[in-house]
């Protein structure tokens, strides 16, 4: 939500599962591969070869795997420690992504 604030516009502006989906790896990359395995309904995101089957949202554009940058989304002059955190706050692997203590002691925060 914050990089939402600071930018105006939303981060995942999908209007269904599938399109979220869609955008978040747009700009976060391919989803881990032991998040996918553990997903009750893969099939309905990803073809047999664990490819992305929805590609376009509701207005037909293509957004495609890892197209987009968080900092390019933040623009150049964001501060770097406000980028960093929010890349860290949205890592999609779990056992990388940041702990709510280790944010807590993020330079972002801690000022």
């Amino acid at each position: 939500m914050i990089a939402e604030l600071y930018t105006g516009i939303p981060l995942f502006p999908g209007k269904n599962e599938s399109e979220q989906l869609m955008y978040q790896m747009e700009l976060l990359g391919q989803i881990p591969e032991s998040l996918r395995s553990k997903s009750k309904c893969i099939a309905v995101f990803f073809s047999d070869l664990l490819e992305l089957l929805h590609t376009k949202d509701h207005q037909g554009i293509s957004h495609l795997v890892g197209t987009k940058n968080i900092r390019d989304l933040l623009g150049e002059d964001a501060d770097q420690t406000f980028v960093d955190f929010i890349i860290r706050c949205l890592d999609l692997n779990p056992d990388t992504r940041m702990t709510p203590e280790e944010a807590l002691a993020h330079p972002f925060l801690r000022g």
